[in-house]
């Protein structure tokens, strides 16, 4: 249950006008830029990883403003020249996007993909789609946190902390926080994570609890497979685990309540440098994580972490009981 992730080009009609755009995604492209022109009509083709874990590159066509559209794609070993798809044909009708995805050898290591319009061989394009590339952060027990530049550190909270969330301008896509409770007492150490909830566009809250129960908005779902929004996502949940995977972000949240786990993983650099929280900014520097919830910079691991409390959860703050109710919907 691992995630799928973003290394995203788009070509206008010949060349490459995007170049190796790793910090957009498909779901971010707008109407007019970058269309590859042809007689029929319009159409985008972009090209992404699926996912790391299974090595296999995606191929889509969209906004598509013709009857039919195909194309005919070729994915070629950077390092031994080998051929792995050899002209094979991605094409269908107009009005809806045509996908597929395609099985390489390895996802760490780098591939030249080619494609050409199947109607007007004169219209073609190609781009070296270099190795997938992802963070990860966590903390587990009582807590020992490790960031996603690898910086490692302990902290005792007893409220609701951020543990990383989208800090670019605007509204952030996602905002992850996690109870932090008391083993014996709820509000002295040593304590770890008792619950961890994910934010989806300012809107949605999906909550994992220590027995991998899931609460949507606050509201106990029974089904263990959980379609998030339209389309955005997935929840899968078992007795070893619960696994979030968030499309936008190219995220994935796995909690592990026995364990008292939160691991992210991000498979995207266009997030790198760009987040904040418990977990740090994601830039792969240590030295910029301990940034607080103010932007000021901190030594002091617990001034760092405490400046991320998640306002009026504190036990003291709480005019309902610490565990959350699991209402049914």
């Amino acid at each position: 249950m691992k995630p799928p992730v973003l290394l995203f080009v788009v070509f206008f009609g010949s060349l490459l006008l995007g170049g190796e755009c790793n910090d957009q995604k498909l779901t971010k492209i707008t109407a007019g830029h970058h269309v590859k022109k042809r007689a029929a009509g319009d159409f985008k083709v972009g090209i992404a990883w699926d996912t790391c874990q299974s090595s296999r590159i995606g191929v889509n066509i969209f906004e598509i403003n013709a009857p039919t559209v195909a194309i005919l794609v070729t994915i070629i070993d950077d390092k031994s020249n080998a051929k792995i798809a050899d002209g094979q044909e991605l094409g269908g009708t107009g009005g809806t996007t045509i996908s597929d995805s395609f099985p390489v050898p390895s996802s760490n290591r780098d591939y030249e993909v080619q494609w050409t319009d199947k109607s007007d061989q004169t219209n073609s394009g190609a781009v070296t789609l270099h190795k997938c590339v992802s963070i990860s952060a966590t903390g587990r027990r009582d807590p020992h946190m490790r960031t996603f530049s690898g910086l490692r550190y302990n902290f005792q909270g007893y409220c609701s902390y951020t543990l990383v969330k989208d800090c670019r301008t605007g509204s952030p896509s996602f905002n992850i926080f996690a109870d932090f409770r008391g083993r014996q007492n709820p509000t002295k150490p040593p304590t770890r994570m008792v619950s961890v909830t994910i934010e989806i566009g300012g809107a949605d809250t999906y909550t994992f609890l220590e027995d991998h129960s899931v609460l949507v908005n606050d509201r106990l779902v029974e089904s263990r497979n959980i379609t998030i929004g339209d389309d955005k996502g997935s929840i899968q949940a078992d007795e070893d685990s619960v696994v979030l995977y968030f499309k936008e972000a190219g995220l994935s949240l796995e909690w592990t309540g026995k364990d008292h786990e939160a691991l992210v993983t991000i498979d995207t650099d266009d997030l790198a440098g760009r987040l904040c929280g418990l977990f740090g900014d994601g830039s792969r520097v240590q030295g910029d994580d301990l940034v607080k919830s103010d932007g000021r910079r901190t030594t002091n691991t617990t001034e760092f972490a405490e400046s991320w409390v998640v306002p009026g959860s504190c036990p003291h703050d709480l005019k309902t009981p610490l565990t959350r109710t699991r209402t049914r919907a």
